[in-house]
């Protein structure tokens, strides 16, 4: 139940504001980036795009 809750604010928080994107990494422990550095570096990537 705590789970679907985190789950449910954290896309409202991402919905609620401009220029938020919910990106979930699915398997990956609370260490995001040492789990899916791949994933980290892209969606860094696609930040910087948009910001040009």
């Amino acid at each position: 139940m705590d789970a679907q809750r985190w789950r449910d604010a954290a896309a409202t928080f991402a919905q609620d504001g401009p220029n938020r994107t919910l990106v979930t990494a699915k398997g990956s422990s609370h260490e995001v980036p040492k789990d899916c550095p791949d994933l980290v570096l892209k969606k860094i990537e696609d930040m910087a795009a948009t910001r040009h």
